[in-house]
Formats: structure tokens, sequence, C-alpha cells
């Protein structure tokens, strides 16, 4: 549990982490509260309504000077999930605030193969089948019980931004 590990944290550290759960909207401290957020492979798990909403409350938590460490799963296959044009939303939603540590490569080197090319040899994938919703029937399966759509081609973008003075 989360919890535990905190416990255990502190004791390592003489440090006092705290945990407390709050809605991803509201830190439930006061705006520029914390040195740093660091936001790993989240927002592409809120819903696609709030995700400006969640990129907004995550600066305004910052102080000025402040740090903000984000990355998140893109869709490649552009089936469900986050999407380039969604990041470039999000990304224009922390430059309000923010100015960027480093400067952002979108590129992709011609030579790195897509997630796809392997599928058909990937022994070493962990069995995720995917679940089908309630009453549609189970997505048939392939070379070691793995079926084509539980394996998703994503890209991680992340990034480094620091919060700017308050103008």
């Amino acid at each position: 549990r989360l919890e535990e590990r905190y416990r255990a944290a502190a004791e390592l550290t003489g440090l006092r982490p705290q945990f407390r759960p709050r809605p991803l909207t509201d830190p439930g401290t006061p705006d520029g509260g914390f040195d740093a957020v660091v936001c790993l492979s989240v927002v592409e798990h809120v819903a696609p309504g709030e995700r400006v909403e969640v990129v907004h409350a995550l600066v305004r938590a910052l102080r000025p000077g402040g740090r903000l460490v984000l990355t998140c799963d893109v869709d490649l296959r552009r089936r469900d999930g986050l999407l380039v044009e969604d990041v470039a939303v999000l990304l224009s939603e922390i430059r309000k605030g923010c100015d960027l540590l480093h400067p952002l490569d979108l590129g992709r080197p011609p030579a790195l193969p897509p997630s796809e090319a392997f599928l058909p040899t990937a022994p070493w994938r962990p069995p995720w089948p995917r679940r089908a919703p309630p009453g549609q029937a189970q997505p048939p399966t392939g070379a070691g019980g793995q079926d084509a759509e539980s394996f998703r081609s994503i890209a991680v973008f992340g990034l480094t931004a620091r919060r700017r003075a308050a103008a």
C-alpha cells in the first residue's frame, strides 16, 4: 500500500512525507504551495473534457520557480486514449504559466521500428488479455494467449517546466 511506503520512506530519510489523496483539480493547498509537482502517466487516464483543468491545476499548485515534471502516454493507433493533438492543447495550457526547461523534440528517428513490429515475436510481454466490456464477446487470442488489441502502441511524451513568476 502507498501509505506503508510513505511511512517506510519517512523512517529511512527522516523526512515526513504526507499521504493525502485529493482530486487532481484540487491539491488542497493554496496556489503556489508546491516546489515540485510530478505527474507520471496519469493525464491520459483523465476524462478528455477534464484534462486541461487538471493541467491548469498542476501548474497553479507550483510556487514561482517550481518545477513540473509531466509524462503522458500518447496513443499512436489513434483508437482511444490521449492523441497527439490533445498533447498540443495540454502543452499550450502549460506554457501559459511555465517555461519549458528543455527543447521538445517531437521527431521520430526513421530507423526506430514501431511497437507493432514486435507483436508477433513478443514472448517476453506479460499476458494482459483485454477484457471485453459487459455484454460483449471476449476477443480471440493469438500466440501466447494475447490478442493484438491488448497491445497498445504508444509514445511517451515528457517534459520538465518551471513556473514563471506572476506578472
